[in-house]
């Protein structure tokens, strides 16, 4: 889950020294990042609302995120990018 600019900066870091530069994906991804920096722009972070163990080893430690709650993020991104793709692709039509 994504709560700040830092950890987008962190996870685009990651991402494009794991591809290849110059490769597709390399490409892909810098475009995805650039989206999901304009989607938080946009929409801003989700509170970290997390609650803290109370005891045990963990204790003062948050607890992590649900999968539930990362996918509906990661869902949100997707679908902001392709509202803002099929935006584009509609403006290039009307321009012809």
């Amino acid at each position: 889950m994504i709560t700040s600019f830092e950890e987008l900066a962190e996870r685009r870091l990651m991402t494009l020294n794991y591809h290849k530069k110059d490769s597709q994906q390399y490409i892909n991804s810098l475009n995805y990042f650039e989206y999901a920096r304009i989607y938080f722009e946009k929409n801003g972070f989700p509170d970290d609302n997390r609650r803290v163990y109370q005891s045990g080893k963990r204790k003062g430690q948050k607890v992590g995120w649900s999968d539930k709650e990362e996918k509906q993020q990661k869902d949100d991104i997707r679908n902001f990018i392709y509202g803002k793709q099929l935006q584009k692709f509609k403006s290039k039509r009307k321009s012809k």
